[in-house]
C-alpha cells in the first residue's frame, strides 16, 4: 500500500481533473472483450496509481465520447465531440482520436484551444505543439517493416486487398 502524502487528503476534497477520452470508432457490442471498458479501465488504473503515488495532486475523472468519425462518419461530428469535451465538459487533456483520418479535422481546433491531445493513430501529421502521438504503429514505419518480414520469409510477390468506401 502506498503511503499517503500529508497534503493528499486536502487535494482529494477538491474536484477531480477531467480527462476526455475521444473514441472516433463505433465499437462493437461487448462480447468476449469490451474494448471501451478495457480502454477506460487501463486509463483509470494508471491515473489512480499516479494519484495514490503522489504524482498527481488531484484525482482524475474520465469523460468518454464515442462518435463515428472518419472514414465512415464525418468530420463535423468528430470536431463537435472534441469541442464538447473541451468546452462543455471542461476536459484539460484528450486521449484520442484513435484513427488517422479523424485526427486531421481536430488538430487545428486543439492547437487553437491550447488543449493537449494524445492520439494512438498511425499518423505523424497530428503532431504539433499541443498534439502528441502514442501510436500503435505509424504509417511511415509499417510498410518497410512489412516488406522486411515478407522478404525475410522468402516471398517476392504480394497482393493487397483493401476496402473501398
Amino acid at each position: 500500500m502506498t503511503e499517503k502524502r500529508p497534503d493528499q487528503f486536502e487535494y482529494s476534497l477538491k474536484k477531480p481533473v477531467k480527462v476526455g477520452v475521444l473514441m472516433d470508432l463505433v465499437l462493437p457490442a461487448p462480447g468476449a472483450h469490451d474494448v471501451r471498458q478495457d480502454t477506460l479501465d487501463g486509463l483509470r488504473m494508471g491515473f489512480d496509481e499516479a494519484f495514490d503515488g503522489g504524482l498527481l495532486p488531484r484525482p482524475v475523472e474520465l469523460v468518454y465520447r464515442q462518435v463515428d468519425g472518419l472514414p465512415r462518419g464525418n468530420a463535423s461530428d468528430i470536431r463537435e465531440s472534441t469541442r464538447q469535451l473541451v468546452e462543455d465538459e471542461g476536459c484539460l487533456i484528450i486521449f484520442g482520436p484513435a484513427t488517422s483520418e479523424s485526427s486531421y479535422p481536430v488538430r487545428g481546433y486543439l492547437e487553437e484551444a491550447k488543449v493537449p491531445a494524445i492520439t494512438w493513430a498511425g499518423t505523424d501529421d497530428f503532431l504539433g505543439e499541443w498534439t502528441f502521438s502514442m501510436s500503435l504503429g505509424s504509417l511511415p514505419d509499417e510498410p518497410i517493416q512489412l516488406a522486411n518480414v515478407i522478404a525475410g520469409h522468402g516471398h517476392r510477390k504480394v497482393a493487397v486487398i483493401y476496402e473501398r468506401y
